[in-house]
């Protein structure tokens, strides 16, 4: 869904590596650094309501990725971070990190019958630019971010963690073991209206080969969610379920079933640690992957009655490859941590279209909307938040880029309706080397 642009070119140059002069089981390594240099004018940075004016700002980013593969193990790590020179309404100069900034660490080691992947993933962020369907599609993807924004002089860190290990991926009986976890923290709590919050869940499963098509799997999870919030809110929810596999081949996979979950809410109030909410039930949980060469196809959809109310959750993403070009879509619905430590549902939708010109310009054009409803405080205004963007790149040579681009963002939260309209220009070189 991301525009085509400076983001990618790491990963162009990385996938340009000639392989006819490699020994096909001996390591490639690779450096690849991308410099990049915008401006940017902005008419209401922080979507604020009133609008206190026209921001000028201009961030020098710096991205370093490191890849190291072979056919057995890939090892990767980078960095993309920067400086950003701001001229904010009403507010003097100021020379802050470039927002977001991210760091990122991954490693896939696969044996005879076993495999191990890690993700681990950093970021921080002044300001939330990203669209409200923004997301890393790489592996360890947790979902995304409630829309409340950050008020106040704060930074958000976000950490995220995905690890799994798998048993006999060669055999007809095989297991899988995996933790995920997501923290949020906060720099100048007196000054943000958000709290801390951190969930983590592991899961286990163990799938059985009954036919060269069809397999049964045993699922089991359990999640954890703690906020700092004034309540201490704690939500635990464990889970066991029962379905069935169906994978013709590599390119089809399709698994579903049925299961029971106990979900239990504990909150401090009036000075008394008490379980507020204590919900069990059935629960029903599907997942599609379907891969071909110009489309592919990833969705998961989960539904639990095990909630105050019967919750549906799920991530549908899809991607297709046209003869000039490419189109992306996702479709999501999500539970966060929101304002004040409330559960958030966050339902959104986007839509990415990049049209090659010719072999060395494009233009984009990206859709996003999102609605989010506290589930806590009925009374409480939902939050909408719309971005469009439109872009045009040019490759001034192999290695140079150059984008401009116009960018809408809006955001109503009743009483307060905020949008801005944004103007770009972004230059960027990248270099790669053999290591």
């Amino acid at each position: 869904m991301r525009r085509a642009a400076l983001a990618a070119l790491p990963l162009a140059a990385v996938a340009g590596i000639p392989a006819a002069a490699q020994d096909a089981t001996a390591p490639i390594s690779t450096l690849t650094t991308t410099i990049s240099q915008s401006a940017v004018v902005d008419s209401n940075y922080r979507l604020q309501d009133p609008d206190p004016g026209t921001s000028y700002y201009g961030d020098t980013r710096l991205g370093l990725d490191y890849l190291r593969s072979s056919p057995e193990q890939t090892f990767g790590l980078g960095i993309n971070t920067g400086l950003r020179a701001l001229w904010e309404a009403d507010e003097d100069f100021d020379a802050v990190v470039a927002s977001p900034s991210r760091a990122y660490l991954k490693f896939n080691q696969e044996g005879p019958n076993t495999a191990f992947d890690a993700n681990l993933r950093a970021r921080s962020r002044r300001v939330d630019f990203n669209s409200p369907t923004d997301f890393d599609p790489g592996d360890g993807d947790q979902g995304s971010d409630n829309l409340d924004g950050l008020e106040g002089d704060t930074r958000e860190y976000r950490y995220d963690a995905n690890v799994g290990f798998q048993l006999g991926t060669n055999s007809p009986s095989s297991y899988e073991f995996r933790l995920l976890a997501t923290a949020f923290d906060y720099a100048n709590l007196d000054e943000t209206n958000q709290v801390p919050r951190q969930s983590e869940e592991g899961q286990a499963s163990w799938t059985l080969q009954l036919t060269p098509v069809l397999s049964t799997i045993l699922f089991g999870s359990y999640y954890h969610y703690q906020s700092e919030s004034d309540t201490d809110d704690e939500i635990n929810i464990g889970e066991g379920e029962f379905g069935l596999v169906y994978q013709p081949g590599e390119t089809l996979r399709i698994r579903g079933g049925i299961g029971y979950a106990d979900r239990r809410r504990e909150q401090t109030r009036n000075s008394v640690r008490e379980t507020t909410e204590h919900d069990t039930g059935p629960t029903f949980r599907g997942d599609v992957r379907y891969i071909l060469p110009d489309f592919t196809l990833f969705g998961n959809l989960r539904v639990s009655t095990a909630a105050p109310d019967t919750r549906v959750s799920g991530t549908f993403r899809a991607s297709y490859t046209l003869r000039r070009g490419a189109i992306n879509g996702r479709i999501f619905q999500q539970y966060t941590g929101g304002r004040g430590g409330d559960e958030e549902r966050v339902t959104g939708a986007g839509i990415g279209i990049v049209r090659d010109i010719n072999t060395l310009s494009r233009v984009g054009l990206d859709f996003s909307y999102a609605t989010q409803e506290d589930l806590d405080n009925p009374n409480r205004s939902d939050i909408d938040r719309a971005d469009i963007t439109a872009s045009y790149t040019y490759d001034i040579t192999q290695s140079v880029s150059a984008e401009i681009g116009y960018g809408y963002r809006s955001k109503v939260e009743d009483p307060k309706d905020a949008d801005s309209h944004r103007v770009y220009v972004t230059l960027g070189k990248t270099f790669e080397t053999g290591l």
